[in-house]
């Protein structure tokens, strides 16, 4: 005859320990929002984790987590995305834009940080730049010591409308090239013909701010501007060219 001791649990104790077992499996997973796509780690890198997720719902936590907007996506409003990506948000951003099949947009920065993407218009215009303005660049007139190029009009329909740039905009820095002259960023125009996407900095009220836009045509008049070059060196270091 067997003596050993049996021990008979009721069926409701064995239940929670189950239950308890499986609570403290899922409390030693990493954490990640049921609802949201975006995750970023310690190292300030972003994962995007979107399962046929609609745009909107991803462009809405890029502005919420990161105070990102865009625009020009108007055509996209129920598009759903399945795109799993780890980056600076700079880079994730890039890659949606590539999974939508999107080429033409700008960027603008404040420092390092991203703060708007905007999906620009596809022109095969021929750039329109005015001539310099002999007496805005001399030298020897007043305390004006340098010069830079400032945008008049922006055209309609083009890429500088839908970054976008705007009268009194100084261009100072075209494809990590310094711009003091009109002719000059017509001449770096066209040698980065071709390039596919160049980078252009300007300065409005005082603050530079970098974009990242398609080669070529741009979409601006502008016109060469006296300005003293102290307040020109500033704007070079403060946008680290």
């Amino acid at each position: 005859m067997d003596t050993s001791p049996r021990f008979n649990f009721p069926s409701g104790i064995a239940l929670v320990f189950l239950f308890g077992a499986l609570a403290l499996f899922l409390l030693q997973k990493p954490a990640i929002a049921d609802n949201g796509v975006l995750v970023m780690d310690d190292k300030g890198l972003i994962t995007l984790r979107a399962e046929s997720r609609e745009l909107k719902q991803i462009l809405s936590e890029f502005q919420t987590q990161h105070s990102l907007v865009f625009s020009g996506l108007s055509q996209y409003p129920d598009k759903k995305i399945t795109l799993s990506c780890t980056g600076s948000v700079t880079d994730v951003v890039k890659k949606l834009l590539k999974t939508l099949g999107i080429r033409n947009y700008a960027f603008t920065f404040t420092g390092e940080r991203l703060i708007h993407v905007s999906v620009l218009p596809v022109s095969a215009a021929v750039e329109t730049i005015e001539k310099p303005d002999s007496q805005a660049v001399r030298q020897d007139d007043g305390p004006f010591d340098s010069s830079t190029v400032m945008i008049k009009t922006v055209l309609p329909g083009t890429q500088g409308e839908g970054i976008p740039l705007e009268p009194n905009d100084y261009i100072i820095a075209y494809g990590g090239h310094k711009i003091r002259h009109a002719h000059g960023l017509i001449a770096h125009i066209k040698k980065l013909q071709g390039e596919g996407r160049v980078n252009m900095v300007i300065a409005r009220d005082g603050v530079p701010l970098e974009f990242i836009l398609q080669d070529g045509f741009i979409g601006v008049q502008v016109v060469t501007v006296p300005i003293h070059s102290q307040t020109l060196e500033k704007l070079y270091r403060d946008a680290g060219l």
